[in-house]
């Protein structure tokens, strides 16, 4: 008969024969990833539900994070890698889970969320599920659901004040079918980029901008090649962790029970620190010389967005568009 610490380590030896993860003495270790860096909310969730893991399985399980794009710079392919087990872990733009799902796209819409309470309603409930359940098809699970908040235009020379200024302007976005539709339909150019290569992009005028929320600005130090900050907040940014569904199903029980609770408490600290840092960070990217420009015709972006909305009812369906609008 096996004994039990045997029967431990076999274990933990047919779990590691999943690419991103490891065994050292009986420890399951899992490499989580992401493309942002060691100051943004993605960072503070990993870390906090590493800890948890950590002492929810008396060291069992150890979460190793990599962020700044180190275990690839390009988040659609680090999915990838999760998917083919390379990776064990990571959090990527919700933009980029529509290349796996369509349905995904329904939270890149333009403007579709009032607020972050929307927001999380909206992970937190039915579309989140649906989504989810369409990934889990890809052989992914979503074990919680981070965010960002407003997102925002950053320009390098030319300052963005009216949906006029946006004519031709190159504007890197995410590899998503509403992101390019979204800036197309405000009259840029929308140029898909790597997020690491983002900043030497800017620097070398290979695009006139980007966008992205607070912390990303912050975290990238975007606004040291391209200062003049907009105020759009267009995208709102649904943003899931995601491990490999095959990978996740065959812990067993208690480790499976540890790592939802630990996946939980670090969606929580993610959120918590969104919210209460957003303004913090403004301010901190001002002191370094970002300029905010204000928007006089907000009214007018959603107007020149509108036609977006249509457009995609056929792959993400009118319905589920419909059901994120009307969470109360």
């Amino acid at each position: 008969m096996i004994n039990r610490q045997v029967l431990t380590a076999i274990t933990a030896i047919a779990l590691s024969c999943f690419a991103g993860l490891g065994v050292a003495q009986d420890k399951i270790v899992i490499k989580a990833a992401h493309t942002t860096s060691e100051d943004y909310p993605y960072q503070i969730g990993l870390v906090s539900m590493a800890k948890a893991l950590n002492e929810k399985t008396s060291g069992k399980m150890e979460m190793q994070i990599f962020p700044n794009g180190a275990l690839g710079g390009d988040e659609r392919k680090v999915l990838e890698s999760v998917q083919l087990q390379t990776v064990g872990m990571t959090v990527v733009n919700g933009a980029v889970i529509s290349n796996f799902t369509k349905k995904a796209d329904v939270f890149n819409l333009p403007f579709i969320f009032r607020d972050t309470s929307h927001l999380f309603a909206a992970m937190d409930g039915e579309p989140g599920k649906i989504i989810a359940d369409e990934l889990g098809k890809k052989g992914l699970r979503i074990i919680a659901w981070y965010a960002n908040p407003d997102r925002h235009m950053f320009t390098t020379k030319k300052q963005v004040t009216k949906l006029e200024d946006m004519k031709g302007m190159k504007i890197r976005v995410t590899q998503s079918p509403v992101s390019l539709a979204t800036f197309k339909a405000l009259g840029a150019l929308p140029t898909p980029m790597a997020y690491g290569e983002l900043y030497s992009g800017l620097q070398m005028g290979v695009v006139d901008g980007g966008e992205n929320d607070w912390f990303g600005i912050r975290g990238m130090k975007f606004y040291e090649v391209a200062k003049n900050i907009t105020l759009t907040g267009h995208f709102m940014v649904a943003s899931p962790v995601v491990v490999n569904k095959g990978w996740y199903e065959k812990l067993p029980a208690d480790l499976k029970s540890a790592f939802d609770e630990s996946a939980a408490i670090g969606q929580k600290a993610m959120r918590d620190y969104m919210i209460n840092e957003t303004s913090k960070i403004q301010k901190e990217v001002e002191a370094l010389g970002g300029i905010v420009v204000p928007v006089s015709d907000i009214e007018k972006w959603r107007q020149a967005v509108a036609p977006v909305y249509p457009a995609f009812y056929d792959t993400i369906g009118k319905d589920l568009i419909e059901m994120v609008i009307n969470i109360k």
